[in-house]
């Protein structure tokens, strides 16, 4: 008896995921494909670029020992 009950829960329980999954498909999750988006190349011209004067910090410390 108690393998009759399973067997009948077994079957309408395929029928319910046949017919839930022909009325309601699982969605497919397909991975996004494109070019990814990137900051647009710098282009600098010999204007653009300058010269810097740097000059020497000297450390306060150093000079008191």
């Amino acid at each position: 008896m108690l393998f009759r009950i399973l067997f009948w829960a077994f079957i309408f329980y395929l029928i319910y995921r046949a017919v839930n999954n022909f009325f309601n498909p699982p969605h497919k999750n397909n991975p996004v494909r494109g070019k990814e988006k990137s900051a647009p190349p710098i282009v600098l011209g010999d204007s653009d670029i300058e010269d810097i004067s740097f000059r020497e910090i000297k450390d306060k410390k150093k000079d008191h020992n």
